[in-house]
């Protein structure tokens, strides 16, 4: 039996020692591939923009805006494991963690931002992956499959309705203020 319970340990970590995995999987059908980029070029200034641009194709803007409503919650926990010294890579998380950095970057460019929204996104809890050489590919493997392929089961359409509807009778904001905390953009929220 896998026990990759004993691998994890709970962290908690500044954002500013989080860097995107340049070599998620979640990219292997893009054209422009350069192959694997080595542990020790992942924190590089270049690379770590060239992984953001990519992973901003996939609904970044919707999680930012739910964060910005709700704040980022502990719910899951990114998944990360060690490159040098109290530096980390994600394994699971890559777009909660462009999101945190990409409001991170808003707030420097002179977006307000609440007190306690940037101290949520400044230090954050993780789980760190702690596995020898020859385990690493499997676990890391092993824990973005359990995300990316059997994944969190989605309700039908029906259930994410009346769910919606109760939320934005709660909230009185109407269905694109709901949908918005939820990362739901207006026309799929209305839809």
């Amino acid at each position: 039996m896998l026990s990759l319970n004993r691998n994890l340990e709970l962290k908690s970590v500044n954002t500013a020692n989080l860097f995107l995995d340049p070599n998620n999987p979640r990219f292997l059908d893009f054209e422009d591939e350069i192959g694997i980029v080595p542990d020790q070029r992942i924190s590089e200034n270049e690379v770590q923009l060239h992984a953001l641009e990519r992973i901003s194709r996939f609904d970044l803007r919707e999680l930012k805006d739910s964060m910005s409503e709700v704040g980022f919650l502990p719910m899951d926990k990114m998944v990360v494991r060690p490159i040098g010294e109290d530096n980390y890579v994600v394994v699971e998380g890559n777009r909660r963690l462009a999101a945190v950095k990409s409001l991170l970057q808003d707030q420097q460019r002179g977006r307000e931002l609440p007190k306690e929204l940037l101290e949520q996104l400044q230090t954050v809890e993780v789980l760190v992956l702690e596995t020898d050489a020859r385990s690493a590919v499997r676990d890391q493997l092993l824990l973005a499959g359990l995300r990316h392929i059997s994944g969190v089961k989605s309700w039908g359409p029906y259930q994410r309705a009346i769910a919606l509807q109760a939320l934005t009778d709660q909230m009185g904001g109407g269905i694109s203020a709901a949908g918005k905390a939820l990362g739901v953009g207006p026309t799929n929220a209305r839809r």
